[in-house]
């Protein structure tokens, strides 16, 4: 099987964008489908993005890691 390479970046981005989506989501299901409301602001982001980040950041290291036991992670490499 062949290893795909990530670009840590976009996979970091990539995560970003899924928690905001699903703050977005989460809202609207409580507002009754209300598309205006969100559920994150700009003045959020500096405090949910180091949290994401460092996130990301374990995942990356626990799929590079040779031994891991984590499902698919010998196919995932993640490039600085």
């Amino acid at each position: 099987m062949s290893t795909n390479r990530i670009n840590f970046d976009d996979f970091r981005d990539g995560m970003r964008r899924a928690v905001l989506d699903a703050m977005d989501s989460y809202m609207r299901n409580q507002t009754d489908g209300c598309l205006g409301v969100k559920g994150w602001r700009d003045q959020d982001l500096a405090a949910l993005f180091p949290a994401i980040d460092a996130h990301a950041a374990r995942v990356a290291i626990r799929f590079n890691d040779p031994e891991s036991e984590e499902p698919g992670s010998a196919y995932f490499t993640f490039a600085a």
